[in-house]
């Protein structure tokens, strides 16, 4: 945000329904204009009141990208829209895409099939509740638990599909950090930003998942649990035992929950697949936990993923599914004093 430099006039720019805009507010009149430009972004006013902003107009797009094939394949667009659509997530139960999109107007929470038909809206929180983030099925597709962010805090919500209604888990922190559900579907792993616990869906905490500090889990069907607590290592408590060790040493995630375990199947013995960032290039890469080796899938320009919406695997059509930005553009633009309100 930026101050007129001789009226008591403000410019700045926030998030609404999903899009970024640029506002002006008057002090006096307590008047707030919308510029109505998409993207708008960081406004500085100059010394003759013209105003300068950083246009990102970085729409979100469903993407997939063809794995375990002789032939190289391109990241493709999964569902066509003038929206924006991220945080997609796949279950076998459902054979259902879940995904959150802005196109009712707010951030609502959306299923869709694999070929992108039948989509269906689940949610339909009012227009000013705050944004959906960080959807995740339960293994037997009856539940999607989710994060609704608001004014710098978060609930935990889930959906049910036998009552198709939303219920929130109200949990003694402000801030849910990427819940997931157990292996057995009536258990939540949640992180407080410092430590891994367990609860059930009414809220009763079961104690911490893992004794070490930790910002992300995922259980896996026998019972381990995976889990980080930085960008450099994934860990893991073995469910037999208990003991906690270090699990994979050597990688860099472009964030600490930027990362998908595969379980075996016909093409590979378990994979963690993730996020990686090289300078001048972003790539999606696998650790091979048969071979204990990383490799790289596919290296990307700056900014064609989103490090922070996840990724998850169809294993039917092979496809790895990511949120991409629609053909970036950040530039830098001008409103000229004479346009702007008087």
């Amino acid at each position: 945000m930026d101050w007129h430099p001789s009226k008591e006039q403000l410019a700045f720019s926030a998030v609404e329904g999903g899009k970024r805009y640029g506002y002006f507010y008057d002090i006096n009149d307590q008047t707030l204009i919308n510029t109505q430009i998409a993207g708008m972004s960081s406004p500085n006013y100059s010394s003759d009141g013209s105003v300068y902003y950083h246009q990102w107009d970085l729409d979100k797009v469903i993407t997939r990208l063809k794995i375990d094939e002789q032939v190289a394949s391109s990241p493709f667009s999964m569902l066509s829209t003038n929206f924006s659509s991220l945080f997609p997530e796949y279950n076998q139960q459902q054979d259902k895409l879940l995904y959150v999109s802005n196109e009712s107007g707010s951030s609502q929470l959306w299923i869709v099939s694999p070929d992108s038909s039948s989509r269906k809206q689940l949610t339909h929180f009012a227009h000013n509740t705050g944004e959906i983030r960080d959807p995740t099925w339960s293994a037997d597709g009856r539940y999607i638990l989710f994060s609704l962010y608001d004014n710098g805090s978060t609930r935990l919500y889930f959906y049910d599909f036998k009552v198709e209604q939303s219920q929130q888990i109200k949990l003694p922190f402000s801030h849910a950090v990427k819940p997931k559900f157990s292996a057995d579907s009536q258990h939540i792993l949640v992180s407080d930003g410092d430590y891994l616990y367990r609860y059930d869906l009414t809220a009763k905490s079961l104690g911490k998942a893992v004794d070490v500090p930790a910002q992300f889990g995922v259980e896996t069907q026998a019972g381990d649990i995976l889990f980080t607590n930085s960008r450099h290592a994934i860990w893991i408590k073995h469910h037999e035992t208990g003991v906690e060790e270090m699990l994979v040493n050597d990688i860099k995630l472009a964030r600490n929950y930027a990362w998908l375990l595969v379980a075996k199947n016909a093409y590979h013995d378990g994979r963690i697949y993730y996020y990686k960032e090289r300078l001048g290039d972003y790539r999606i890469s696998y650790y091979d936990l048969a071979s204990k080796q990383h490799h790289d899938l596919i290296a990307l320009p700056e900014r064609a993923y989103s490090r922070s919406s996840g990724l998850t695997y169809i294993p039917n059509e092979r496809w790895l599914v990511y949120t991409a930005y629609l053909s970036p553009e950040t530039e830098i633009k001008r409103l000229p004093a004479a346009y702007l309100p008087k």
